[in-house]
Parts: C-alpha cells; structure tokens; sequence
C-alpha cells in the first residue's frame, strides 16, 4: 500500500482487503467496528465517492 508509513506517521491507521491478506478482510465499513468514533474529530479515507458517502452516513449516525 502505498504511503502507509505517512499515514502510520499521524497515527493509528486501520486497513481493510476484500480477501484480508493485508488488514481486516471485508470493506472498509468492517474497519468502523474497530473504532469509538465519539473519540475522533476526524477520519481520513480514499476510494470511490460511494464508499466514501457510506463511510460518511455511517459516522454521522454515531453522532461522530
């Protein structure tokens, strides 16, 4: 993956694959499980605008 040791450099970084061989298999929704949302004040992500606008819908109904 790259810039992964930039991203490891602002802090905890959680990765999802579909086949798991790198991080969490699954999409990137299954890496939200890992978190307390109400702890960040911001999520950094990339990909396609659907799966952003889903990571996006998901954190707003944590209250995140």
């Amino acid at each position: 993956m790259i810039f992964r040791s930039r991203f490891q450099n602002l802090g905890d970084v959680i990765l999802t694959t579909d086949d798991g061989s790198l991080a969490i298999q699954g999409r990137v929704a299954a890496g939200l499980k890992e978190l307390d949302l109400s702890e960040f004040s911001q999520i950094y992500l990339c990909g396609p605008e659907l799966m952003m606008w889903d990571i996006i819908s998901r954190a707003r109904d944590t209250g995140g």
